[in-house]
């Protein structure tokens, strides 16, 4: 999870304190757990590249890694192509899993 430490106070949680990392879990390193930033839909696509750019080089700088590192997170980013293509494919699997179970909006 990641919180700005702004919002931190509004939460009913501590995110530091209240969470383990998942290898204390047991997890092997492996396991990937992903997160993205969203945009409002009409996002001027000047502004959503702006914004990726800045998230890729705080995400991949030397102390977010180290920190993240303390939580057994490792780092990765990926282009707004890759990540829309992540998202749209999850949406599938996730339909289908849906499906086959019997799930139904209501």
């Amino acid at each position: 999870m990641l919180v700005a430490p702004n919002l931190y106070k509004s939460l009913p949680f501590d995110p530091v304190r209240d969470f383990v990392p998942i290898t204390k879990l047991g997890f092997s390193p492996a396991v990937i757990i992903g997160w993205g930033i969203f945009a409002p839909a009409r996002t001027p696509p000047t502004l959503v590249k702006q914004l990726n750019a800045n998230i890729v080089k705080v995400v991949e700088s030397p102390a977010a890694e180290a920190r993240l590192a303390n939580y057994g997170v490792t780092t990765a980013s990926s282009t707004l192509e890759q990540f829309g293509a992540e998202v749209r494919n999850e949406r599938r699997v996730l339909a289908e899993m849906a499906r086959n179970a019997g799930i139904k909006p209501e």
